[in-house]
């Protein structure tokens, strides 16, 4: 899915194409990092649940 948006020329070597690997390289550590669901979806306010209510 990265190479819809990394493509083309390479800004860092000249005369080079951008060149996207799925996959972590080997013997890197995956990191295991705690859910954050606020970040993405923080919820209904008051606001908008008094809105839904009125639907």
């Amino acid at each position: 899915m990265l190479d819809k948006i990394f493509k083309g020329d390479s800004l860092f070597d000249e005369g080079g194409t951008l060149e996207v690997i799925e996959e972590f390289p080997e013997g890197v550590e995956i990191p295991s990092m705690p859910e954050a669901p606020q970040e993405f979806s923080p919820g209904l306010d008051a606001y908008l649940k008094n809105l839904i209510k009125k639907l």
